[in-house]
């Protein structure tokens, strides 16, 4: 059975806040072993994504942030590498495909 990624968030109701669990898988399947590299790439840039979800899970901040990185090259190239390290791993795991 995967493992799943837990963290905590503060939902804001008037002035109390209270923890809420929310759970993520962060692997897909578990693994990383892919049959190509473009099947690689396709999950390198999954668990970018699912990271990012991680990271910052309310919708609303995702949608803040989203419309302030689409137009910085700095910010969208920075996305790039972290796709690349992911791409990196998921090779070094697959032995190359050779």
């Amino acid at each position: 059975m995967p493992r799943e990624y837990r963290w905590r968030h503060w939902k804001h109701d008037a002035d109390i806040r209270f923890p809420r669990t929310v759970t993520m898988e962060l692997v897909p399947g578990n693994s990383l072993i892919c049959a190509t590299p473009e099947e690689g790439r396709q999950l390198a840039v999954q668990l970018a994504l699912k990271t990012s979800l991680a990271v910052q899970p309310d919708h609303n901040v995702q949608e803040m942030i989203r419309s302030a990185y689409s137009n910085e090259p700095d910010a969208l190239i920075a996305s790039a590498h972290v796709v690349a390290i992911e791409f990196a791993t998921i090779a070094a795991a697959n032995n190359y495909w050779r």
